[in-house]
């Protein structure tokens, strides 16, 4: 997962291979969700909330947050 990231791999089109490699309805079961939910999800055009990532990162032991950027940014938002 984190080497799709780094790769410039979307977070859904990551999350998409990782469910179809373990199995969706595997996967369903383990994120508390119905296959059609959890594919429609982490299609590419979809908006999932962030409770929605969040049970569909749960079983591999994540979870989405924000956090500082590592680079350095030059000049401030407003």
């Amino acid at each position: 997962m984190q080497a799709a990231l780094d790769e410039g791999v979307s977070l859904q089109v990551a999350l998409a291979q990782v469910i179809r490699a373990y199995g969706v309805k595997e996967y369903a079961r383990l994120a508390r969700m119905a296959p059609p939910n959890l594919l429609r999800a982490v299609r590419p055009r979809s908006n999932p909330t962030q409770v929605s990532l969040n049970r569909i990162l749960k079983p591999l032991g994540l979870q989405l947050s924000v956090g500082p950027l590592k680079a350095k940014t030059v000049g401030h938002a407003a």
